[in-house]
């Protein structure tokens, strides 16, 4: 994250590519490779990260309210379903 922030914005931002649409190859072109590969493999593992959180996080709502029924019997918890 440190990467992007101290270096893949700036360059962005002193390009400026801000708003512009552009083919990756132009991009590339303009931030270098290190820049360009560098905030690429931040975006993948972004991706990977939010889609694993996706895919575990109905499952730990799951086990919390298991676990606070068992915990606090004589309350009620509303359902709730994570959005797809």
């Amino acid at each position: 994250m440190s990467f992007f922030i101290k270096e893949v914005m700036p360059a962005i931002a002193t390009a400026d590519l801000n708003g512009k649409t552009l083919s990756p190859e132009a991009v590339q072109g303009i931030l270098g490779d290190r820049i360009y590969y560098g905030a690429i493999q931040g975006i993948e593992g972004a991706e990977t990260m939010i889609t694993l959180s996706n895919q575990s996080l109905p499952l730990m709502l799951k086990a919390i309210i298991e676990f606070a029924k068992v915990k606090y019997p004589k309350y009620k918890f509303l359902k709730y379903e994570m959005p797809a």
